[in-house]
């Protein structure tokens, strides 16, 4: 959700919400966060899979979409993986945000499912989006020594606008 408050140039204020602060503050509009996880899921050996909102892990990309809806430019990226049942062993997995299913920007090529929670972030981004456009978490699965269970993987995005 844009964080966005507006003055008017002859300081006149509305009055609705916080005058004063309104009165006081001109428009701040930075941007806004676009967030998705998977249902728990239990990742197979050496597969692809794609993530779109709520689902199950997808192995065609089409299905695994989150949309934008406002213009702007992809800044920063991160990725939580948690594992609620079994830890897996230390290989190491591939994660990737997908644009249109056209363009891939790699997060981490050693994420791993060997703790309860780990967290992989990606700032200094520049990529620029219009409404319309489409997101998806792409991870490239390792070939397990065990499998990790009940798995959960989270995407965030932040867009500045």
């Amino acid at each position: 959700m844009p964080v966005r408050h507006t003055t008017s140039s002859d300081n006149s204020f509305s009055a609705t919400g916080d005058t004063e602060w309104e009165r006081d503050h001109t428009v701040v509009d930075i941007g806004y966060q676009v967030d998705w996880n998977t249902a728990l899921t239990a990742p197979a050996d050496s597969q692809t899979y794609y993530i779109g909102p709520g689902g199950p892990l997808a192995t065609t990309a089409a299905i695994a979409v989150m949309p934008i809806t406002k213009a702007g430019t992809i800044t920063d990226i991160s990725v939580e993986i948690g594992v609620h049942g079994t830890l897996g062993t230390t290989e190491n997995a591939t994660l990737a945000l997908g644009l249109n299913n056209t363009s891939f920007t790699t997060i981490s090529s050693t994420a791993r499912h060997n703790a309860a929670r780990q967290a992989y972030t990606l700032t200094g981004q520049s990529i620029a989006v219009v409404a319309g456009d489409y997101l998806q978490l792409r991870i490239v699965e390792p070939a397990f020594v065990t499998n990790p269970t009940n798995v959960i993987y989270g995407c965030h995005v932040f867009v500045e606008v």
